[in-house]
């Protein structure tokens, strides 16, 4: 199962369910802390807190109710090289962090979180950059997406070839899609946000 989780639905949480809020974010804190620890990343990069300041979406999987990965979805404008030297600005979807645990990896996982992304997001894999994709993120999506050519960048985003043969106005109207969605909230007899849900893939 796969949870979706856009930065207005935990800040609803924060405000209306402070223990719901203090447990998912103690799983997606542990599972940011191992996905720096699996990438050699200096500093953490994904926490609940960083996800509502930067309006982030986060994608968690679960099995019997234990959060095993997580994959975060955030928009970034970004400078980009062509490979004749010139310089443009682009404003993509990107996926700024992805983690499954080890003793869940090559089990479909991965792919179950993307394609959660996918259809969320109403986007295709090519039309997304890649923040420092790591050498196992790298042959997943080659093999799942077909993804392998792409110009390297002073960033260390990834934005592959294939990106540049998609729509602009489809890749601009798709997140935008993804923006708007709301969060899933049940309401008391008097109209009062009680209780907070993700939306399930």
């Amino acid at each position: 199962k796969i949870e979706v989780w856009v930065s207005t639905q935990l800040t609803e949480l924060k405000n209306f369910s402070n223990e719901e809020y203090r447990i998912l974010g103690s799983e997606i804190d542990a599972l940011g802390a191992s996905s720096a620890v699996a990438q050699n990343l200096r500093t953490q990069i994904t926490t609940i807190e960083k996800c509502i300041a930067n309006d982030c979406t986060l994608f968690v999987a679960r099995e019997a109710g234990v959060a095993i990965g997580l994959l975060k979805l955030g928009q970034k404008h970004l400078y980009y090289w062509r490979k004749d030297g010139t310089l443009i600005t682009l404003d993509p979807p990107c996926v700024l962090d992805f983690y499954v645990k080890e003793s869940h990896q090559r089990s479909g996982i991965g792919r179950s979180l993307f394609d959660a992304l996918l259809t969320h997001a109403r986007i295709r894999a090519e039309a997304l950059a890649y923040d420092r994709p790591s050498p196992k993120m790298l042959p997943f999506l080659a093999k799942h997406f077909g993804l392998r050519s792409y110009q390297p960048q002073p960033t260390n985003f990834v934005i592959f070839d294939l990106y540049f043969l998609s729509s602009p106005s489809l890749n601009n109207k798709e997140e935008g899609s993804s923006r708007r969605r709301t969060s899933d909230c049940i309401l008391d007899t008097t109209g009062n946000r009680r209780k907070v849900n993700p939306l399930f893939y």
